[in-house]
């Protein structure tokens, strides 16, 4: 009886886990595409040019995505004011969050802020 309990779990457990390894990856393309598309509606490329919905897309993957590109690109809208009403402590903010993971791009808009 517990050789069939193993058994079966040893079976079970390999489809459970291809199956959360999908479910992050959806997740990752899914956060990239929304990414992509604030980049367009950035630009006005292919889409009309909207700061106000770059913006919400930034904030999603920034908060829930983990997307260090994103960070930055959100700290760069709060520190013009592109989309959302001009905040210098949130886009410091979100330099440091970004620069704490590696993110190169962060570090320089970080030290730009220190020495301004």
């Amino acid at each position: 009886m517990r050789n069939l309990i193993f058994l079966t779990v040893l079976l079970i457990f390999p489809v459970f886990l291809n199956r959360q390894v999908k479910a992050q990856n959806k997740d990752a393309a899914t956060f990239f595409a929304k990414f992509m598309t604030a980049q367009k509606y950035i630009k006005g490329d292919g889409l009309p040019k909207d700061t106000a919905k770059a913006f919400q897309l930034y904030k999603d993957c920034a908060e829930n995505g983990n997307m260090t590109g994103a960070m930055v690109r959100l700290g760069l809208m709060y520190k013009y004011g592109h989309g959302t009403s001009k905040n210098l402590d949130k886009a410091f903010h979100w330099f440091s969050k970004s620069t704490e993971q590696g993110n190169p791009a962060g570090m320089y808009q970080l030290g730009v802020m220190y020495k301004n």
